[in-house]
């Protein structure tokens, strides 16, 4: 298995209470588990592109992914299951 990186929500929402995260790290609870190639080695990866694009091209909202880890957090089974419930409705608008 491949490790994980955290990949830090920069993205502004409204509807979520979100502010830029622009020039500073974001909170926690805005952070989603990415391979290091998806998040910043690959020509594909989230830092080499537009957050919003990449995001958008896998069919993930981050926004309620993030929001749902980290209303699971200290549950690591719960938290798989926000995961792969999310790979898994890939594409399908909530």
């Amino acid at each position: 298995m491949e490790p994980t990186e955290a990949a830090h929500l920069r993205m502004a929402s409204a509807a979520y209470g979100k502010s830029s995260g622009l020039n500073r790290k974001p909170e926690d609870r805005w952070v989603l588990p990415l391979c290091a190639d998806d998040h910043r080695l690959a020509r594909h990866a989230q830092h080499n592109r537009g957050e919003a694009q990449f995001w958008n091209e896998l069919g993930i909202n981050p926004l309620i992914t993030a929001e749902s880890l980290y209303a699971q957090r200290g549950d690591l089974v719960a938290m798989r299951a926000v995961i792969f419930s999310t790979i898994a409705n890939r594409g399908r608008t909530p």
